[in-house]
């Protein structure tokens, strides 16, 4: 779940309306015992995440490619479902045209549905497969919401974290109503994204909203998000041209 430390890092992050640069959750290089093994032997595509170019998609998989039976891992006849605390469970980013994993994801969805009760796991791609979001959520809050940026290979060339960009949208609507709310947001609201879009040229929207689970103490904060993300140098990506929208506090 998204810890009270975690989103403490990200608000006191140093912020702007102009110019945010956060961290990314990197991908991580694909082992070398996974590397020159066809990614149909180790991982199963999560429905709804291939690029619309039909080469990329995410999957779901084991980092130990030898013996794995996948009728065993049927979910009730419908896709694949893997024990979400196994050690060996992997995300990655796979090239379908040559049968190859590309990286490993830092999210850590656990089947080949998208959604498993509250668990679910969001993939958009730009019309060109140049830019993906991967947005993994629970109930109450999402732990993973990451934009990269693609060769035509399929390379990570950039990457940028947007929970803290929402946390530090969604605080400061909370400020502008409700001066007790703000002073708890680290310590007792969880954040999460939703609808994530990306086009071509790297402008990025998405939903997000923040509240206090089972409370009626504190309010909740729905806002709408729109920023450009723009390339940097060391394979940064830097959101700029920031906009908020349909701020709603209840």
């Amino acid at each position: 779940m998204f810890s009270p430390d975690r989103l403490l890092a990200a608000l006191l992050l140093p912020l702007s309306l102009s110019c945010l640069s956060c961290a990314a959750k990197h991908p991580a290089e694909i082992p070398a015992n996974l590397a020159k093994v066809p990614a149909s032997k180790f991982c199963k595509e999560v429905e709804g995440s291939a690029s619309p170019d039909g080469r990329f998609a995410v999957a779901v998989g084991y980092s130990k490619p030898e013996g794995v039976d996948w009728e065993k891992l049927r979910w009730e006849g419908d896709g694949y479902y893997i024990d979400s605390d196994s050690p060996l469970l992997i995300n990655a980013l796979i090239d379908r045209k040559r049968d190859r994993a590309l990286a490993v994801l830092p999210t850590e969805h656990f089947g080949t549905l998208q959604r498993y009760n509250h668990e679910s796991l969001a993939v958009a791609w730009s019309a060109n497969s140049s830019h993906m979001i991967a947005v993994q959520s629970w109930k109450w809050s999402s732990d993973y919401a990451v934009l990269w940026k693609l060769d035509r290979e399929g390379r990570v060339t950039g990457e940028l974290d947007l929970l803290p960009i929402a946390s530090q949208q969604l605080r400061e609507a909370l400020v502008k109503k409700d001066a007790k709310a703000a002073q708890v947001f680290r310590t007792r609201y969880e954040v999460a994204l939703s609808e994530p879009r990306v086009n071509d040229e790297g402008e990025v929207s998405f939903e997000c909203w923040a509240e206090v689970p089972k409370s009626m103490e504190y309010p909740s904060v729905t806002l709408k998000v729109r920023f450009k993300a723009k390339a940097e140098t060391g394979g940064k990506l830097t959101a700029t041209d920031l906009a908020v929208t349909d701020g709603e506090v209840e």
